[in-house]
């Protein structure tokens, strides 16, 4: 899988677990994680279809009630992990997705921790402050 191909997946991957936090994705949410999906569009050997497709892929996979799926989707952003800009870029996609909406919600606020962790970034220094 190339760089861009795994970057691509995580950010897809983070995008599906903030989007799926609190149940529902709201308006603004879908705004953001469209326009991600544009520009992310725009690094080589990447579409905005196959990044809407894995998106989905991963909402989907989330939707199972079963510790594999959501292994898999976790997995997609540890494969970044310690690879500093693509980590950050995969945190600043989360972050941004977990904003949209004026407010970042508990769910959204443990998940972003959480996701942070699983980045080797240190969630005291890169979460965002609340909208």
């Amino acid at each position: 899988m190339t760089t861009s191909a795994r970057m691509i997946e995580a950010c897809m991957a983070a995008a599906a677990i903030i989007a799926k936090s609190d149940g529902w994705m709201s308006s603004e949410e879908r705004v953001v994680i469209e326009h991600l999906m544009r520009g992310l569009a725009g690094m080589p050997q990447v579409d905005h279809a196959s990044a809407a497709r894995q998106f989905h892929h991963f909402v989907e996979t989330l939707g199972e009630d079963d510790g594999t799926s959501a292994t898999a989707v976790w997995q997609a952003i540890r494969d970044v992990a310690h690879h500093g800009d693509m980590a950050a870029m995969v945190f600043a996609c989360a972050s941004k997705i977990a904003t949209a909406d004026g407010a970042i919600y508990s769910e959204e606020d443990s998940l972003l921790r959480m996701i942070a962790k699983d980045l080797g970034l240190d969630p005291a220094e890169v979460m965002p402050a609340a909208p």
